[in-house]
Formats: structure tokens, C-alpha cells, sequence
């Protein structure tokens, strides 16, 4: 019978989705080789592995997580916020949680006053 070898991993073909079966699946005879993608146990055979890599399950596996296929955040319109703009948000988050909305027109003003500071808020 033959085992598994690490080296495997570090073959283009096998790159990225192969690694050794976790010990629980191994000691109940599901193998040794094991595919992130598709999540089930292989034989640790060259010719096993290379067949499954032709799977249609894999192919359509390898293809969705495709990092090269994924959209990007930036892509999503997702932006990077600044440092000072996550204060700014976490404080009028702050703010709504602390006061119910009777005490909240009373406060609204300091809290935009003291995170509006250099901008037209200052002013209210």
C-alpha cells in the first residue's frame, strides 16, 4: 500500500487542494490524501489523485474558489476607511446605544461638535 507523500503538494498539479487526510479519517481506511476543495479522503496514489483531479465535482470545486475568479473588495465598492473616519462612526454608534430618544436630540449636538472638529460641525 502506498502513503502519503508531502512532496505531492508542491506539484503544480496537486498545488493548493491536496494534503494529508486528517488521523480520524485515516484510521477508519478513508486514506490518506485528502482534497480541501471537494472535502473527501483519497487514496494516496499518484494515478487516484490525477484522476480526481479530472472530476467534474473538483473541476467545478477548483473553479469556484478560483482566487484568481473572485471579485475583489475594492471591485464590491468596498473602501478602506480612514482612522479618523472609523472614530467618527464608532462615536455616533456610541452615542445611539447610550441615549434613548428623548435624550438624544439634548446630546446629538455635543457629540457632533466634539467629532466634527475642524469642519462645519464645530459650529452647531
Amino acid at each position: 500500500m502506498k502513503r502519503y507523500r508531502s512532496e505531492w503538494e508542491k506539484k503544480n498539479v496537486f498545488k493548493g487542494w491536496l494534503c494529508r487526510a486528517p488521523d480520524n479519517l485515516i484510521l477508519a481506511g478513508h486514506g490518506e490524501a485528502y482534497c480541501k476543495f471537494c472535502t473527501v479522503s483519497l487514496r494516496a496514489q499518484k494515478p487516484n489523485l490525477r484522476k480526481h483531479v479530472d472530476t467534474k465535482m473538483h473541476k467545478e470545486k477548483a473553479l469556484a474558489l478560483n482566487l484568481n475568479k473572485q471579485k475583489r473588495l475594492i471591485d464590491s465598492g468596498i473602501s478602506i476607511k480612514l482612522k479618523e473616519s472609523k472614530y467618527t462612526d464608532i462615536k455616533l454608534v456610541l452615542h445611539i446605544a447610550t441615549h434613548n430618544s428623548i435624550r438624544n436630540i439634548d446630546h446629538l449636538s455635543e457629540t457632533l461638535q466634539l467629532i466634527g472638529k475642524g469642519t462645519k460641525l464645530e459650529n452647531l
